[in-house]
């Protein structure tokens, strides 16, 4: 269908293969043609304004939010002085949990 772009990518990858034909599906084109110059700028920006509409912003700033408040738990860990015996619990479950397997 298109050697350029089948030479880019190794024979065994089926994600990149898929994507290649899915592109040429959507787009018409050929992955070759269309991810080059000003036509990849726009598929691009295509791509991410339908990653934005489907939620990209709110899985970020979920993500965000929850990292914060793991780093907020750990500072207030610290700050007591109780990290290191979070730490030594966390890993004593850990050796405990392989030892049962």
């Amino acid at each position: 269908l298109d050697p350029v772009a089948a030479n880019r990518i190794h024979p065994n990858d089926n994600r990149k293969i898929n994507q290649y034909l899915s592109l040429y599906a959507r787009s018409g084109l050929l992955p070759s043609k269309l991810l080059q110059g000003k036509a990849m700028e726009n598929w691009v920006e295509q791509r991410v304004d339908c990653m934005v509409d489907a939620g990209l912003l709110s899985e970020v700033y979920t993500s965000i939010n929850q990292m914060r408040t793991i780093l907020e738990g750990y500072n207030r860990l610290s700050e007591s002085g109780n990290l290191r015996i979070f730490l030594e619990f966390s890993f004593l479950k850990v050796r405990i949990a392989k030892k049962m397997i």
